[in-house]
């Protein structure tokens, strides 16, 4: 049994993880139709914004999806993968928020409100 709050880091992390690959994926393809791109502007425009998807867009979405991961504790190669529910059940190893409470269920160790982060300091 997954209890709901749970529920709501694992979908957050995964469309986290969906969104990073989006934009990694639309920075590729507007950096060749900046080199492709019919006139000037096109391409000034194209070049434009792929760097503000590189620079601005990217980086908070890879720290939302990294902090949702630690949530999890998710680590190593299988950061910015998506997490299946039969992972999210049988994992095994420390978490921030969870602690197995019996055989069937996990609980939070603090209580969570959606939308909130674990900031893990340094």
């Amino acid at each position: 049994m997954i209890i709901t709050s749970m529920m709501d880091v694992f979908f957050g992390y995964n469309g986290r993880v969906g969104d990073v690959q989006s934009c990694r994926q639309g920075i590729q393809e507007y950096t060749m139709l900046s080199q492709t791109a019919e006139t000037p502007e096109l391409r000034e425009y194209y070049a434009k914004s792929a760097q503000n998807m590189r620079e601005n867009i990217l980086p908070k979405m890879e720290s939302e999806m990294k902090q949702l991961a630690h949530q999890l504790g998710v680590k190593g190669e299988k950061l910015g993968q998506v997490m299946s529910l039969e992972e999210l059940e049988t994992r095994k190893g420390p978490s921030v928020f969870f602690q197995r409470e019996d055989k069937d269920t996990l609980q939070f160790m603090k209580a969570y409100q959606p939308g909130e982060y674990f900031y893990e300091s340094s």
